[in-house]
C-alpha cells in the first residue's frame, strides 16, 4: 500500500469482515457500469483503476470480502459517496485497520476517518509525513 492510499474494509453486523457468497452478486450488479472491472489472478475482483480509487473484492467457496482504496490525492468525494451507498446497499459498515476502527458507512463518517489518516497528511504535504515516518 503506498503513502497516499486509505484502505477500509466492509464489517457485517457482527463486526467481522467475511460477507455471504451471495453478496458477490450484489456487489457486482451494484458496481456494473458506475466502475470498471478487471478479474484478477487469485480469486478477486478490482473494480476501478489500480492506482487510484477503488474497491477489492476477494472470494472463495465460503464468503468474500470487500475493501476500499482511497487514494488521498485525489477529489474522492463522488466515490466516497458511491461506497457509502454500496455498504447500505449490503448493510455493513466500514473499518479502518489503520485507525483500528469500525464506523458508519456515511460520507461525514468516512471523510473524518480519512483526514486522521497516514494518507491525508502524506497527501498534504509529502515532505513533512516522510520526514516524520523517517524519525519513527
Amino acid at each position: 500500500m503506498a503513502a497516499w492510499q486509505f484502505d477500509m474494509k466492509a464489517a457485517c453486523g457482527d463486526g467481522g469482515t467475511s460477507l455471504p457468497t451471495f453478496d458477490l452478486a450484489r456487489i457486482d450488479s451494484f458496481l456494473d457500469g458506475l466502475m470498471d472491472r478487471s478479474a484478477e489472478p487469485g480469486g478477486w475482483l478490482m473494480y476501478g483503476p489500480a492506482e487510484g480509487n477503488r474497491i477489492d473484492v476477494a472470494f472463495d467457496d465460503e464468503g468474500c470480502e470487500l475493501d476500499v482504496r482511497i487514494d488521498a490525492r485525489s477529489d474522492a468525494d463522488s466515490f466516497i459517496s458511491l461506497v457509502c451507498v454500496l455498504m447500505s446497499h449490503l448493510g455493513c459498515t466500514l473499518f479502518s485497520p489503520e485507525l483500528n476502527e469500525n464506523f458508519p458507512a456515511d460520507v461525514h463518517s468516512v471523510k473524518g476517518a480519512l483526514q486522521r489518516s497516514g494518507a491525508w497528511m502524506f497527501a498534504l504535504d509529502a515532505q513533512a509525513f516522510l520526514a516524520t515516518r523517517a524519525r519513527d
